[in-house]
């Protein structure tokens, strides 16, 4: 995890001066170094993943969520990217076993 925390870093600066193509590739170098490090994916998928690539989004989430189903975080993005796709009630029916409504 040595190597990839540096290429993360690089990749965090490059969203934030909007160099998108350029952090993706940097991320994903990072998740094929360190397959076991969730943090990529967070930082990804707002950035990259969110506006643009949601079913990629929606793999990598997967991953983290059969580490841990139950991570709020981790079940809030998944429903945002399903969203990203246009399936609304899966999104739904996945904030409301954590949301319920009064």
């Amino acid at each position: 995890m040595t190597t990839s925390r540096p290429l993360r870093l690089l990749a965090r600066i490059g969203l934030e001066v909007d160099v998108l193509d350029d952090a993706e590739v940097l991320l994903e170098a990072v998740l094929q170094l360190a397959p076991d490090y969730d943090a990529p994916v967070m930082t990804m998928q707002p950035h990259c993943y969110g506006a643009y690539k949601p079913a990629q989004a929606l793999a990598e989430l997967e991953k983290l969520l059969a580490k841990l189903p139950e991570n709020h975080l981790f079940r809030t993005t998944y429903a945002n990217a399903v969203v990203g796709i246009g399936d609304h009630e899966r999104a739904l029916n996945l904030t409301g076993s954590f949301c319920p409504t009064p």
